[in-house]
């Protein structure tokens, strides 16, 4: 009976799902009207950080941290249960930056103005390398492997290219209807890709087949440069949880020493 209790309470507790687990962030580059938006994947808006233009957004998972761009190159990484708590900062030598991607070591970014994706070093800004994707890139995603590029035009263009920035050949002509192709997001939980627009986020697959579309849940007509997924993290118990698995052991301590005492 104690071992059940025992099984029951940790899976109770360290299986507790978080709040923002498989959820989009959008972000745009007004900082005064136009918050970073954080929604399900509906498009119902479940939270925001107000006053805080990021027209790129990365997350690390396995550090907790959710990095916003500006348009001038800064980036700040900030706490991912609190947005709005900033925990470091650095500058890179971006012209005009645009969307972002991590890919579990290194922070990637678009210069949409000198036209290449970046590299970049998340502890001092450095850019370690860059290429040319070959057109007007915008958009940005890692999918565990390799990189998602979109173009920043009118039906634009998405291609794939390995961290060496050579192109793998998978590509396709997005299907936005004239809307001009903005942020990208790798949806983890399914191998699909979230791509921003005017007011618009789309839903497609890696062959850019549509699978729908969702408006932006407010009326600020923006264009969504920053897009990320924010999946599931590994079960790790914050102090949150650790409290409350402790307050479980003191009860199962209590039930224990009273079924002893019959």
């Amino acid at each position: 009976m104690r071992k059940l209790l025992m099984s029951v309470l940790l899976s109770l507790v360290l299986g507790l799902p978080n709040a923002r687990a498989n959820s989009l962030w959008l972000g745009t580059d007004n900082t005064n009207s136009r918050p970073v938006l954080n929604t399900t994947l509906a498009g119902v808006e479940i939270g925001r950080v107000n006053l805080t233009e990021a027209t790129g957004i990365a997350i690390d998972l396995a550090n907790n941290l959710i990095y916003f761009g500006t348009s001038a190159g800064q980036i700040t990484g900030r706490n991912l249960n609190a947005p709005a708590t900033t925990v470091s900062t650095i500058n890179p030598a971006t012209v005009f930056g645009e969307d972002m991607a991590f890919d579990g070591t290194f922070l990637w970014r678009v210069d949409i103005s000198a036209q290449l994706v970046l590299k970049i070093n998340p502890s001092n800004g450095n850019i370690v390398f860059s290429f040319d994707p070959g057109f007007t890139p915008l958009g940005l995603a890692w999918d565990g492997a390799n990189l998602w590029v979109s173009q920043f035009t009118a039906n634009g263009l998405v291609k794939q290219f390995t961290p060496l920035g050579a192109a793998t050949g998978n590509q396709f002509i997005t299907p936005l209807g004239g809307n001009t192709a903005g942020g990208l997001a790798f949806d983890t939980s399914n191998g699909t890709l979230w791509l921003g627009a005017f007011s618009t986020v789309y839903h497609l697959t890696t062959t850019g087949t549509l699978l729908g579309s969702f408006a932006v849940p407010v009326p600020d007509g923006r264009f969504v440069d920053g897009l990320e997924f924010q999946g599931t993290r590994a079960a790790i118990p914050e102090p949150a949880s650790v409290f409350l698995l402790g307050s479980c052991l003191v009860l199962l301590g209590g039930i224990v020493r009273k079924a002893r005492n019959r």
